[in-house]
């Protein structure tokens, strides 16, 4: 830069040279002779007078150069304002690498006068003006101490993170460091009332901002941020969102190993649970949704050793009810042609293969119908005698002793017995109490392929224990 600014002025000699009247030279003359204030209102005047040509531009480059000199003379002299001022004037490349050193010299003699906005000021101008400025890492830690003397804790650690993100080999970072780690505590409380408050997203943003920077409480920072990814995580599972429950989980333990065995802890209670439904569900013949149940346990953990197995068992008991569902289509044709005994014994190997309700009952059915068409009228006073445990004869007997002890020997009763009744497999059992006094008629009706009973008057009724 500087070449090329000796190369201008190079140029404006030449074009000074051969300029209209000769006040450009004149205005020359006097910046050689160091004569830097009249140059410089011979170079206004010659500027205002030639504007928008090729000679303004050499000249407002003279002009900056008086300026700048004249700056030098000021500061050699230590009148900082007045170097402020011409060194501002300037506006050069060589006026701006003496003037941070003038805002610097000025913001340490406002801070013996007590003048701390002033001071600021100065440090602002530093930083914010003259950014190439290798005083700029002192600027911001001046920033910083006033910043932090007036509780404005975010403006100062903004500044501390340029200083480690621009400068992060600078003494003036290390020294940053030892006047801001007190501070981080104050930061960190937000942040954990966001983790408390469910803000986790916020939160993890917040500590990542404090961990990205040098401080005493890394590693506290570090475990705030798995403890917050961690409860994210529960928030997820209560949601049902499993993949990113995970994903949370994961990212906890990046962040610490020590968070890894309640990570673990959740894992295999939810695992269990899945294994744990998949099993009944598959136990009642609901093999796609036990299915479903297993396969959720890799969403946790792929290729998990019990859900593979709960997996091939139900594949496996898929093809053996495919096998009994066939036996029981089979069995179904035997009933229809009324081939009882053969219907029986598919339903068995049906109700033996898959444990179905329904295969066990039509196996029962069949017994009855067996029954039934061998000797209806013994299988229907069995069903009555075995009635809720032999309640009916139980109470019959009992009423006949009742009269028995007023009558005596005068009581009779009539024998047990079946009659056919109208309507197939369905039979009626009577049983009669005589006496001189109150004599009972029993009778029900009873359905023998339901093993149902229907009491036919109120002292039947009565005997059913109703």
């Amino acid at each position: 830069m500087k070449y090329k600014i000796l190369i201008i002025i190079g140029m404006v000699f030449l074009i000074a040279g051969c300029a209209p009247g000769g006040k450009l030279k004149d205005a020359d003359d006097y910046y050689d002779q160091e004569k830097y204030v009249p140059a410089v209102l011979m170079y206004d005047d010659y500027i205002e007078k030639h504007s928008h040509s090729a000679e303004e531009t050499i000249a407002e480059l003279q002009r900056s150069e008086c300026y700048y000199n004249l700056g030098v003379q000021s500061y050699t002299r230590k009148n900082l304002p007045l170097a402020e001022r011409l060194l501002y004037l300037a506006n050069s490349e060589n006026g701006d690498e003496l003037l941070d050193n003038v805002h610097l010299e000025l913001a340490e003699k406002a801070y013996i006068n007590g003048e701390i906005d002033l001071q600021l000021s100065h440090y602002d101008f530093i930083a914010d003006y003259i950014k190439t400025s290798e005083l700029v890492p002192a600027a911001l830690l001046g920033r910083i101490k006033i910043y932090l003397e007036r509780v404005q804790r975010v403006a100062a650690y903004r500044d501390y993170k340029r200083l480690w993100d621009e400068y992060p080999d600078s003494p003036e970072a290390e020294s940053a460091l030892t006047i801001i780690d007190p501070v981080i505590p104050w930061f960190l409380q937000n942040s954990r009332r966001n983790k408390d408050e469910g803000n986790y997203a916020t939160a993890i943003a917040e500590f990542l901002v404090y961990e990205a920077y040098p401080s005493s409480y890394w590693t506290e920072i570090i475990t705030e941020v798995s403890e917050t990814y961690y409860f994210w995580g529960l928030q997820e599972r209560c949601n049902g969102n499993l993949a990113k429950m995970m994903d949370y989980f994961e990212r906890a333990e990046q962040y610490s190993i020590d968070i890894k065995p309640r990570v673990t802890e959740n894992i295999n209670e939810l695992c269990g649970g899945f294994i744990a439904k998949g099993d009944s569900l598959c136990n009642i013949g609901k093999l796609d949704a036990g299915t479903s149940s297993y396969q959720r346990c890799f969403i946790l953990v792929p290729a998990h050793i019990q859900a593979t197995a709960g997996i091939e068992d139900a594949l496996a008991l898929k093809v053996t009810f495919a096998k009994a569902d066939s036996i029981y289509q089979k069995a179904v044709l035997k009933e229809n042609r009324k081939e009882y005994s053969l219907a029986k014994k598919l339903y068995k190997q049906s109700y033996e293969l898959s444990g179905r309700k329904n295969a066990q009952n039509d196996m029962n059915r069949m017994e009855n119908f067996i029954r039934a068409e061998k000797n209806p009228q013994d299988f229907a006073l069995e069903i009555v005698r075995d009635f809720q445990n032999g309640i009916i004869p139980r109470n019959v007997n009992n009423k006949y002793h009742e009269l028995e002890n007023t009558y005596g020997d005068q009581v009779s009763t009539s024998e047990w017995k079946a009659l056919f009744s109208f309507g197939e497999f369905k039979y009626e059992v009577r049983i009669d109490i005589l006496s001189p006094g109150t004599s009972y008629y029993f009778a029900w009706r009873v359905h023998l392929i339901e093993r149902s009973i229907e009491p036919l008057n109120k002292a039947s009724e009565k005997m059913m224990g109703k």
